[in-house]
């Protein structure tokens, strides 16, 4: 009962893992999990999942597929598409570089899953696309006024030193 409320919790921070499919092997996330991404920035993201075996031996040269939501808050991998498949390293890790989020804000979860001879696995890697909006652009009111003040007292300075000669 215990370790099924400690996999909820941290399933739902960490990325939730599909329990009871194949108990031979599991997705474990590595990076991405969580991310936030400011839409209209354009940066790339890598995502690495790590597959394991009974134990935590690594699953070696299992093919590995990434999917994004076809609609809504969502993006594109490196290749263009909304699904990459790659094979994991000696190490069991499966990486995807240079995923871009799309331009609409909002939660999405790229599903992760792999083949295995007990059947499929999957994994949900939970994302955020946020809007980069004029107010994020804007200078605060505390820095504004400090700007407006040390100008003032820039301009008083000069002022005062023209005034003297």
């Amino acid at each position: 009962m215990r370790s099924s409320l400690l996999i909820l919790f941290l399933g739902g921070h960490l990325g939730a893992f599909s329990a009871g499919q194949n108990p031979e092997l599991k997705i474990v996330p590595v990076e991405g999990q969580g991310a936030i991404n400011i839409v209209n920035q354009g940066g790339e993201r890598n995502l690495i999942v790590r597959v394991e075996e009974k134990y935590g031996a690594p699953g070696k040269g299992i093919p590995v597929t990434f999917t994004l939501p076809s609609f809504g808050p969502s993006g594109r991998f490196r290749n263009g598409e909304l699904s990459i498949t790659v094979t994991t390293d000696e190490d069991g890790y499966a990486t995807v570089r240079g995923f871009r989020s799309n331009q609409v804000a909002g939660q999405y979860n790229i599903r992760v899953s792999a083949a295995a001879p007990g059947g499929p696995i999957t994994l949900l890697i939970p994302q955020t696309n946020a809007g980069d909006t004029v107010d994020d652009r804007r200078p605060s009111r505390k820095r504004l006024i400090w700007t407006v003040v040390a100008a003032a007292a820039a301009g008083s300075g000069a002022i005062m030193a023209l005034a003297g000669k």
